[in-house]
């Protein structure tokens, strides 16, 4: 981060390196080092190291998180409003609005090209440098925490059931324990896929287009807000800071960087929770269509099962065990035991009770207890990345 820094500082008050545009070429070089130069080095090693690590763990040093050859072991919760998919997108769309106009307009003042003013970073003879010495050692050592957790590809792997090009093969149980959640994340709302390439026949499980591209929404965001975002704010913070006196000078520097913790969830929420009421959602969704082919008055995706209390408040009548249990052997018998919990869900369930007690309250509780003690049926069609 300090050559970065320095590199930053250099294109935007020492004449003749960068005559306009200072802050796309900042970011420009931004890109190169994060990305470009990042990946390209870790490839070399990976291909050319004499003892090859095969472990996530062997990537790791136990004693220095930092020092961790930018491999991250799997993730297991989520830490924002983006990766908690049981939230509605009708929630995360007006946050993930706010947060860009902000860095809209922070990004606008960066550019200003008023440079008679005092608070102009254009002009050299307004920076003061103990201000950049002081702000640079800040986004060095502490502003990991001031602007959250960054873009985790690993958990949007997982998700999307794709995996990174760039990273090494890895030969580890990690991986079979990817493929598992995978499999839960492609049975919501899901379809089993069969297709033929180079001559073999691949088959997996797949979302379903409406909540595909839901979730593949949902990374757009979380990459914009906490990887491009982030790294906007880090990088040129001490540029902005640098012009200005001690008072704005410290609540600038806190306050800017609190633009991406904005999405931060207050705790963290568990992948496996997320699967359990994503999959219970599309269960209901599944026992409303039903209904609504013998009658009854059908409840929309957008009014359905986020607010679990109010959920299903007129099936009630009609939720007994009796006929559940006699529409879920229905699901067996046609094959739609995906929208049943796997094993491992259930046994997470049974174990976290208390994550999922206002289901037991609420007025689809009949539905939940059904959904709770069913188990889904050995998949078909195990699960086959995409080559």
């Amino acid at each position: 981060k300090l050559g970065l820094n320095i590199f930053i500082l250099n294109i935007y008050y020492l004449k003749g390196w960068v005559p306009y545009r200072k802050f796309v070429f900042s970011m420009l070089l931004v890109f190169i080092d994060r990305v470009v130069i990042f990946y390209a080095f870790q490839r070399l090693a990976a291909k050319f190291e004499k003892n090859k690590k095969k472990k996530k763990k062997e990537w790791i040093d136990p004693l220095d998180e930092l020092a961790d050859d930018g491999i991250c072991l799997e993730k297991s919760e989520a830490s924002n409003i983006y990766e908690d998919l049981s939230i509605k997108h009708l929630r995360v769309v007006p946050l993930f609005f706010v947060q860009m106009m902000l860095i809209s307009f922070y990004v606008r003042n960066l550019n200003d090209d008023t440079v008679d003013s005092d608070d102009s970073t254009k002009d050299v003879h307004n920076v003061k440098w103990v201000n950049w010495v002081v702000a640079v050692v800040f986004s060095i050592y502490a502003s990991d925490q001031q602007v959250g957790e960054k873009f985790s590809g690993e958990y949007w792997e997982q998700v999307l059931g794709i995996t990174s090009p760039f990273e090494p093969d890895f030969d580890d149980s990690t991986s079979h324990q990817r493929n598992t959640e995978t499999d839960d994340f492609a049975d919501v709302g899901g379809v089993e896929a069969t297709w033929f390439f180079a001559g073999r026949c691949c088959s997996r499980r797949l979302p379903s287009i409406r909540v595909w591209h839901g979730w593949l929404m949902r990374w757009a965001m979380d990459f914009a807000v906490n990887s491009v975002s982030r790294d906007i704010i880090v990088y040129t913070v001490p540029i902005l800071v640098s012009v200005e006196g001690p008072l704005d000078f410290v609540k600038d520097l806190t306050a800017v960087m609190f633009i991406s913790t904005l999405d931060d969830l207050e705790t963290h929420k568990s992948v496996k929770q997320i699967l359990v009421k994503l999959k219970f959602r599309e269960f209901l969704n599944r026992w409303d269509w039903d209904r609504e082919q013998r009658g009854p008055v059908r409840v929309s995706d957008e009014e359905a099962p986020h607010q679990w209390r109010h959920l299903l408040s007129f099936h009630n009548s009609t939720a007994t065990s009796e006929n559940v249990k006699q529409w879920m052997g229905q699901l067996n018998k046609q094959d739609r035991s995906s929208l049943l919990l796997s094993t491992s869900l259930g046994d997470y369930v049974d174990d976290n009770e208390e994550e999922f007690k206002s289901l037991d309250d609420s007025a689809a509780a009949t539905l939940w207890q059904s959904f709770r003690e069913a188990r889904q049926k050995a998949r078909q069609m195990p699960y086959v990345p995409p080559q």
